[in-house]
């Protein structure tokens, strides 16, 4: 379950919240999307209440993302009137649970409602129940069975809130309590704080992949590490808090590079638009500042990277906005985001203290106290998870390259992103990946799924001799690998290279993959009868072909490869792979 929620799905179906109008005539219409009800929020549970006393029912819902309390204020038009009766028993069940109130309105109709303690998931609406009576300004009467079976009758009941009270013949007006506000609270006091940055720390130094951009000259380049600390700012022309933060930077810069620190301001601007474009116009815009800084261009990639050490950080509900930073340490490590602008004494004091003693989870969390657990270590293939989700195979390839054995934890994950990321990179470049599926064997050197899917793919991109290296390899390890032992068989028996064919080994190895799979497997016995063609047997190749085609599905015999092959047996050829 917790799989689902950091990878952003959804627990009940990417399921929307609907809602049904009562058209009147035994039917209902999904107005889910004219009332506001199906955002793509992951609702949980849902209170009704009349939250500003208008007379209609407001909405209040949880939801698991952010934001996690929704306010859906009815502003109904119609001006429509309602009753709301609020039941209080003196003698045990205080609010009356279970109490069933019916109300006969003026043209007769009925409405019956149940006071219930809980209604869906998690949640209570209000206790006083609602009735809406249209344009009429009064009910016909109100009957109500109380948990006892007692009963109560109130006749030409106006609009407006209610109380009923157990045992007494008349409604008590309902009046509303009002708030008492402090003294000492002024009206300043309560408008909201304006927040001008938020800091967010990993609990360890998080190894970041190679940070793309393009250099001003229009150079693909990355992030290089130093021997102090770095701030990436993201920023943009026509971001006001962008500029008034570069330009704070620019007048502090003396007395943040004594504490240690660089500024490398990462311009978003049109990142549609051609190099050379974008290049003038930063030019002309750092002469207009008179800023210095180190600076370039951020790409699509480069975005997508941050986002990954974002989404790593605090999970994957985050909408881009600007400015935001990231504080590198020496080792080109991420130690802080910044989103908004941070103040100047916070930079000086994050360059000197942050992770300056190691992996000190004090710097991620805002009190003090001490660990009940000692220090946990970080997960290195956190970042990986997430740059193999987004195809971003290159990055992922040069960020494996920089971790070693010894700093993953789970091998066989690490072993499970490398092999799955490259077969799905191999059908870009070839060489991307055979590198994953090299990283996926330097994690799991003995796991011969692999080293398989490997040797497939020297097979594939036409490299035979190391193809039956490879398959030889699995083999010594794995000597009852199925799917080795044919693949194996048939480049030993239809190697375009003479050099390296072996026919007898072949029939063996065919011979010991049709035994495993009990003569019942079509593609062993079209290695087989390969591998009796490669030997000059063609009467058994046929036969074996045949065979093969028996086992397949009626109508994908004629389409399927094993009929060419046994075309050629007819005319006493064998078969060979491609050059």
């Amino acid at each position: 379950m917790a799989d689902l929620v950091e990878s952003g799905r959804n627990w009940s179906g990417n399921e929307r919240n609907v809602a049904f109008l009562n058209t009147a005539d035994g039917k209902f219409a999904g107005v889910s999307a004219l009332l506001g009800f199906d955002s793509p929020a992951d609702g949980r549970g849902m209170a009704l209440v009349d939250w500003d006393g208008d007379g209609d029912q407001d909405v209040w819902i949880t939801q698991r993302n952010a934001p996690r309390l929704r306010f859906l204020r009815n502003d109904n038009h119609s001006k429509g009137n309602a009753i709301r009766i609020k039941l209080n028993d003196p003698t045990g069940n205080r609010s009356a649970i279970g109490a069933r109130v019916t109300l006969t309105d003026s043209k007769g109709g009925k409405q019956i409602r149940t006071l219930r303690a809980g209604e869906g998931y998690l949640s209570q609406s209000s206790l006083s129940l609602h009735f809406g009576i249209g344009q009429a300004d009064h009910a016909k009467s109100i009957q109500i069975r109380w948990p006892d079976s007692s009963m109560s009758q109130y006749a030409m009941v106006r609009k407006g809130h209610w109380i009923a009270e157990k045992g007494k013949s008349n409604l008590q007006h309902y009046q509303q309590r009002q708030k008492a506000r402090p003294a000492s609270e002024s009206v300043e006091s309560l408008q909201p704080r304006q927040i001008t940055s938020r800091r967010i720390i990993p609990h360890s130094p998080l190894k970041v992949p190679n940070i793309p951009y393009l250099e001003t000259n229009g150079n693909p380049s990355s992030i290089k590490t130093s021997n102090k600390r770095q701030l990436l700012v993201f920023w943009a022309t026509w971001c006001v808090p962008c500029i008034q933060e570069l330009s704070t930077l620019q007048s502090h810069k003396e007395t943040l590079a004594e504490s240690g620190l660089e500024i490398f301001a990462m311009n978003v601007d049109d990142l549609k638009e051609p190099v050379n474009q974008r290049n003038v116009a930063l030019r002309r815009f750092f002469r207009k500042q008179s800023w210095d800084f180190k600076s370039g261009l951020a790409t699509r990639d480069t975005l997508e990277v941050m986002d990954a050490i974002r989404e790593v950080i605090l999970g994957r509900q985050w909408t881009w906005s600007i400015p935001c930073s990231l504080l590198l340490d020496e080792s080109g490590q991420a130690i802080a985001v910044y989103e908004g602008s941070p103040s100047m004494a916070q930079l000086v004091k994050d360059t000197q203290t942050l992770f300056n003693t190691g992996p000190d989870r004090n710097h991620a969390v805002p009190y003090t106290g001490q660990w009940y657990q000692a220090h946990y270590p970080p997960d290195r293939l956190a970042i990986g998870e997430v740059l193999s989700e987004k195809n971003m195979f290159e990055e992922l390839d040069s960020y494996l390259a920089k971790i070693e054995t010894s700093e993953v934890l789970l091998p066989e994950k690490a072993g499970y992103i490398s092999s799955q990321a490259g077969i799905l990179a191999a059908k870009m470049s070839v060489s991307l990946g055979m590198n994953l599926l090299d990283h996926a064997l330097r994690f799991e050197p003995d796991h011969s799924e692999h080293a398989y899917a490997k040797a497939v793919l020297q097979q594939s991109s036409k490299d035979y001799s190391r193809a039956i290296l490879s398959y030889e390899s699995i083999l010594r390890k794995d000597p009852s690998h199925i799917r080795a032992t044919a693949a194996l068989a048939l480049m030993l028996a239809a190697t375009p290279d003479e050099t390296m064919r072996d026919p007898q080994r072949a029939l063996e190895l065919a011979e010991k993959a049709c035994q495993l799979t009990q003569f019942q497997a079509p593609e062993a016995l079209d290695v087989l009868a390969t591998a009796y063609a490669s030997s000059g047997q063609f009467s058994k190749a046929i036969q074996t072909a045949k065979s093969a085609l028996e086992l397949l599905p009626a109508e994908s015999r004629k389409s399927s490869p094993i009929r060419g092959r046994l075309d050629l047996f007819h005319q006493q050829k064998a078969f060979f792979l491609d050059r």
